[in-house]
């Protein structure tokens, strides 16, 4: 199978399943709940049906309780945190069942760019219940383990996955590495891309960041971005377990290594993602923090 029937095909049925599963949006948690819940009116906030995501509602309700204020303020006293023009803080803010779950996370400002530094970032999970109640979940380690360093990495990859698949080679320059791993097996790696090295598709190949694109400015091709904006509503970007070393696992269709697996060599801090719909075929990505950044040093295309 070819990257253009993989993305034909993973097109074909994520819609319908979509349109069924409209109906797990639950109207308990609407305007009227949370106005008598807390007592007080919202203003500019649609009905939760109204939005293409249940969690952009919930923003809405939450910047209008001042739920991230707050949980920033409590995280600051609690761990002693600065709060000073050398440091940033920010919030992500999801609703679980009758409970606030806010991500409060700080960065250094690098003193020459100005610009947040990912190795000082750290981390404190809030929970408030309805009735106001405070927990605290700190949140060690480093690198990628860090809830907020794993989603900037799925947005990052996000916004790759867009640019790779509508052939924006342009935007490709910034977000891949200098050096790509080809994972064995993979679409590029065909004799017509003339990529591989002396063990063909069944051995990884490391290309330049600049000849890979050319491969795919040449011969890559692309579905009409109407249709590809559909199919990225489906794709789902799920972060796989690896650690330092070898990460190896089965690919959606057979490759010929001696396992049947592709792999991948991981160090510390790199996130392995799996791309596509729920069911059906998937791409594989290794991105690795660069700077503010994050890159595509491997990957895994169908």
């Amino acid at each position: 199978m070819n990257l253009r029937q993989l993305r034909i095909m993973t097109f074909r049925w994520p819609l319908l399943i979509l349109l069924s599963g409209l109906s797990w949006i639950s109207a308990a948690e609407d305007i009227a709940f949370f106005e008598k819940t807390y007592g007080q009116k919202f203003e500019g906030v649609k009905s939760i049906e109204d939005y293409s995501d249940p969690d952009q509602f919930y923003s809405a309700i939450a910047r209008q309780l001042g739920i991230p204020k707050v949980a920033g303020e409590a995280v600051t006293k609690e761990f002693g945190w600065k709060q000073d023009g050398k440091h940033v803080q920010q919030a992500i803010v999801r609703r679980g069942p009758g409970t606030w779950e806010v991500l409060i996370f700080q960065f250094a400002l690098n003193e020459t760019t100005g610009k947040p530094d990912v190795g000082t970032m750290k981390s404190v999970m809030v929970a408030i219940d309805d009735a106001g109640k405070m927990t605290f979940a700190d949140l060690p380690g480093g690198g990628s383990e860090k809830p907020v360093a794993l989603q900037a990495a799925r947005e990052a990859l996000q916004v790759h996955v867009e640019n790779l698949l509508k052939g924006n080679f342009e935007a490709l320059q910034k977000s891949y590495a200098k050096e790509v791993v080809l994972v064995a097996g993979g679409e590029y790696l065909k004799s017509k891309y003339g990529l591989a090295g002396d063990g063909g598709e069944i051995e990884p190949a490391t290309v330049e960041r600049e000849k890979l694109i050319a491969v795919m400015k040449e011969k890559g091709k692309f579905l009409p971005e109407k249709l590809i904006d559909e199919l990225l509503k489906h794709y789902k970007y799920t972060t796989m377990k690896s650690s330092p070393g070898t990460y190896a696992t089965l690919p959606p269709d057979p490759v010929a290594t001696a396992d049947g697996k592709v792999r991948f060599e991981v160090k510390k801090g790199d996130v392995v993602l799996k791309v596509g719909p729920e069911k059906g075929d998937f791409m594989l990505f290794q991105v690795r923090p660069n700077g503010n950044q994050w890159v595509v040093v491997a990957e895994y295309l169908d």
